[in-house]
């Protein structure tokens, strides 16, 4: 009777899609995502992470946890009919409000952002290495025109709000191009937060064997593994 018992398939037990064959990627497209993610115009864009997979996951954990708690207190088990694309919807709840309140479809931005005026990703030096770089209060607007030379920019009342900043975004674009491109990724990057503007990398999955955060942690561990010895 205190048995607790889930299932966890992409649509529930109940649905009339529930012999349909999905994958962590179904889940996705279904969830709306790629609608609002990519550039103004531009088609829906997949970003290929199974996020139905974890996110299924950790809901279901949770759901779990709480049933035992329940058989627990009461002695009564349960079963759990839990659909993966319900789990993703709390992803697409900002655009659902956003359209439901105006009738308006959500606007694609891409990297820019709609309340930050710049944000964006600009390359670097070197080979396909990146720098993401937001102005997320007005506060970081002078002081990243002054690091990019541009006294003019910091100093003309106009463009202190990111509405005022949004005529001219391609311009400052341009800009921070320029000079992030003659910089190391990582020097660009702590040049920027000195500066009191927000910035990071943009890294590579493969940079994160060798990032020194996560060996200081003790994150990525050495094993040893059959056939190929020490392995991360």
């Amino acid at each position: 009777p205190k048995l607790v018992m889930m299932s966890m398939s992409a649509f529930g037990a109940g649905s009339v899609h529930r012999d349909c064959r999905a994958y962590g990627s179904t889940l996705e497209q279904g969830s709306g995502l790629p609608s609002v993610v990519g550039d103004p115009a531009g088609p829906p864009v997949m970003s290929h992470t199974a996020f139905g997979d974890a996110v299924g996951g950790l809901n279901g954990a949770a759901a779990v946890l709480t049933a035992l708690i329940h058989a627990k207190l009461t002695g009564q088990g349960q079963f759990i009919d839990l659909a993966q694309i319900e789990c993703m919807m709390p992803f697409a709840a900002p655009w659902i409000v956003a359209h439901s309140t105006s009738g308006k479809p959500p606007t694609k931005y891409g990297n820019r952002h709609p309340d930050f005026v710049p944000h964006g990703c600009f390359r670097c030096a070197g080979e396909d290495n990146w720098i993401v770089v937001a102005a997320s209060d007005a506060a970081m607007w002078p002081k990243l025109a002054r690091l990019l030379g541009r006294e003019d920019w910091a100093a003309d009342a106009a463009l202190k709000t990111a509405a005022g900043r949004r005529a001219i975004e391609a311009e400052i674009e341009a800009a921070i191009t320029a000079w992030t491109a003659a910089r190391d990724a990582d020097a660009a990057m702590t040049a920027l937060q000195s500066a009191g503007v927000a910035s990071g990398v943009a890294r590579l999955p493969i940079d994160l064997l060798e990032d020194p955060q996560l060996h200081a942690r003790g994150f990525i561990q050495q094993v040893d593994r059959a056939f190929i010895g020490r392995h991360p």
